[in-house]
């Protein structure tokens, strides 16, 4: 029976950097960081000596303090962290506007959120279906006389997803290429 697991081929040294470097907590801040967009609208950082054309920002729990403990990740099927904004006000003001607008709700409060339920559903070798559902109050500028109201925002869709191997219609490549330009895959 062959050996599974060839001990001479395991870098017991490497092996314990890289799980050092994964636990090692790194806030970004307006000092160490600095965030921009691309010509194709994506967010990018740079930070210390290292670059990324591309970042992914997760919020992390509550949902209901969308500009604290912000999540940044290598844009990649493995998105690594790079780091945690403890705060938005962390950053220079213009980073905020230009780099998190969405985040921030053009600086507006967010008022209230319900909870957000996620379902994730097996469809098949290489396809997921992925169901959101959350409402929030935003509040925002009148149109007419920029007096503060409240907005409600739906959050209520379904997509289906794809590995990138996977078979799939012209259609739904075409789909997968959307949702890959638009969110953080």
């Amino acid at each position: 029976m062959p050996d599974l697991l060839d001990l001479q081929e395991f870098d017991e040294e490497a092996l314990k950097k890289e799980s050092e470097e994964v636990l090692e907590m790194r806030f970004l801040t307006g000092e160490n960081a600095v965030f921009a967009r691309t010509k194709g609208g994506f967010l990018s950082l740079k930070t210390g000596e290292k670059e990324y054309e591309r970042v992914g920002v997760y919020l992390t729990f509550p949902l209901t303090n969308p500009e604290e403990y912000i999540s940044i990740r290598e844009a990649d099927e493995k998105a690594k962290e790079i780091g945690l904004i403890q705060n938005l006000k962390d950053l220079k003001k213009e980073e905020q506007e230009i780099a998190f607008p969405i985040l921030s709700f053009g600086g507006k409060e967010l008022k209230q959120s319900s909870p957000f339920f996620l379902v994730l559903e097996n469809k098949g070798k290489g396809k997921a279906k992925i169901s959101v559902k959350c409402s929030l109050k935003v509040c925002l500028p009148c149109d007419r006389c920029l007096a503060p109201v409240e907005v409600p925002l739906v959050l209520n869709f379904e997509r289906e997803v794809y590995a990138p191997d996977a078979e799939m219609s012209e259609e739904e490549r075409e789909e997968q290429q959307f949702m890959k330009v638009f969110g953080t895959g």
